[in-house]
């Protein structure tokens, strides 16, 4: 009998017929082949369901700068050609402002719109509040959120903004995701009268993402 090896993943570890458990007395080699087909069999069937169970995959492209409209915009159109599914702006000093470029991206592609990251000391949750709500509707729902604590003590010294220990700045980030679910699922008949910013289509939340 030719060796034969099957791999279907690295918990179950590679079943070969060559190291398979013998039972001379019992087993002859017909009844053996049929036994390690059939484990060979159910442990496929265990395999596929966990790859069932997976979520899709989505790739993604980031932004950090551009020379025109025109320049981002095919851009996007060409990264939407290629199958990808979101386009990331960043937060940082000396890059586009974040809000404004995906509005614009979200209104000439179907791609999601996402910040990849947020410096969460930058903002005050209210009015980062008010921007993620605009913005989710201007881009029919198609906002992510990416949030971090920031890590580069240069721009919070360029912008005048107190750079605190990284304790600190994870203690702001944590109460930055607080006050934007609360922003995004808060009735109006909840908040002060004179309220007019429209309301988020993802009411139930937008998709996060964290990081430093």
């Amino acid at each position: 009998m030719p060796a034969l090896s099957v791999q279907l993943a690295g918990r179950f570890g590679a079943t070969t017929w060559e190291n398979r458990n013998r039972c001379g007395k019992h087993h002859t080699p017909d009844a053996e082949v049929a036994v390690f087909a059939l484990r060979i069999r159910r442990r496929w069937s265990h395999f596929r369901c966990i790859v069932k169970s997976m979520r899709d995959f989505r790739f993604s492209f980031n932004i950090f700068g551009f020379d025109s409209r025109d320049a981002l915009l095919d851009r996007c159109r060409l990264g939407e050609s290629a199958g990808y599914d979101t386009v990331f702006a960043a937060d940082h000093l000396g890059a586009p402002a974040p809000f404004p470029l995906l509005v614009a991206v979200a209104g000439a592609t179907g791609l999601r719109v996402g910040t990849l990251v947020l410096n969460s000391p930058f903002w005050n949750a209210a009015l980062l509040g008010r921007e993620n709500g605009t913005t989710d509707v201007l881009t029919d729902g198609r906002l992510e959120i990416g949030l971090g604590a920031g890590h580069m003590k240069w721009e919070f010294d360029a912008a005048g903004i107190e750079w605190k220990p990284f304790g600190g700045r994870v203690e702001q980030l944590s109460e930055m995701v607080d006050s934007l679910r609360t922003s995004f699922t808060t009735d109006f008949d909840e908040l002060p009268e004179g309220r007019t910013v429209p309301r988020p289509l993802q009411r139930r939340g937008f998709g996060g993402w964290g990081g430093g």
